[in-house]
């Protein structure tokens, strides 16, 4: 049998390094030595596209010590990253065989912030992850923002279904980065937390597009709706979100934008991706840390 696992959003700092430095990665391979373990490094910050194989690469598999069952590729795509690597895939990428993992992604974090641009960079790859059908596992680097983002954006605003609920992960980071200068109670702990969706529900993803000027506002909009449910894990939100005011803010001009009905089908278009001077916290941290605004983001190096 085989077992394909993808890490979406690695990058050669982080995840790859973690291969090439340590044997952590190599746990999968010995845990499972019956099984034949691929594991595949996707996104714009990875080594160029290589395979890294016992068999074809000799040198350098005697250099990491891979596992005998065990197989390591790298695919640089720039985003949206996953609907262009399943594509190229999808006749041995299935939900039968795959596991999804995105270490510390930082798209919730918005919450704290008040900046969506992470979110949205993310957004066209988070709905075909949940119309893929394939189990997609998540951390978080920390509770007071990135996991209540995180959950508003997959459930309310994805509608994807939750397999595992958020929760504490017994094998976060050994150290917490704490900020500094008064920053109060903001800190971040690599993979603090978990959760684990898998496809989504019928008629519950939003009609917001990515694309329009008015889509902050409308994320406000789903952000109050969060409150008013009452749910305990979402009810900070509003506090913390910092967007524009309504009337202040040009996104919210209908004289600016295009006319678009909300009964008319919503198309999602690639957003500009984010710069690396936004990219916070330590390398694989991919939350945001105080004041350097939103980071985690998924540009070319």
């Amino acid at each position: 049998s085989e077992l394909n696992i993808v890490c979406l959003g690695a990058t050669s700092k982080c995840e790859e390094r973690v291969l090439r430095d340590t044997k952590c990665w190599h746990e999968l391979g010995l845990m499972f030595p019956c099984v034949r373990i691929k594991l595949w490094m996707v996104g714009p910050e990875v080594s160029k596209r290589a395979v890294l194989h016992p068999k074809s690469v000799g040198d350098l598999a005697r250099d990491l010590g891979l596992p005998p069952n065990m197989e390591v590729r790298t695919q640089r795509i720039e985003p949206p990253c996953f609907s262009a690597f399943h594509a190229r895939h999808v006749d041995e990428l299935g939900p039968h065989n795959t596991l999804l993992v995105t270490f510390n992604g930082g798209f919730g974090s918005f919450v704290d912030t008040g900046n969506s641009d992470l979110l949205w960079s993310w957004y066209d790859d988070l709905c075909d992850i949940a119309d893929s059908g394939i189990p997609a596992m998540f951390t978080c680097a920390n509770d007071y923002a990135d996991v209540t983002g995180e959950t508003i954006v997959q459930s309310m605003l994805v509608g994807t279904r939750f397999v595992q609920a958020p929760t504490a992960n017994p094998y976060h980071s050994g150290s917490t980065f704490q900020g500094e200068g008064g920053v109060g109670d903001k800190w971040f702990c690599a993979n603090h937390s978990v959760y684990v969706i898998q496809g989504c529900i019928e008629g519950a993803r939003s009609n917001i597009d990515p694309s329009f000027p008015t889509r902050d506002a409308e994320l406000r909009e789903v952000v109050v709706s969060a409150k008013v449910r009452g749910a305990s894990n979402l009810v900070g939100a509003l506090a913390k979100l910092r967007l524009p005011d309504k009337k202040a803010s040009p996104a919210t001009d209908k004289k600016a934008s295009p006319t678009r009905s909300d009964s008319s089908p919503t198309t999602r278009e690639a957003t500009p991706k984010v710069s690396p001077e936004q990219k916070k916290g330590s390398p694989g941290q991919k939350g945001g840390s105080p004041g350097e605004g939103i980071g985690g983001e998924r540009g070319a190096d």
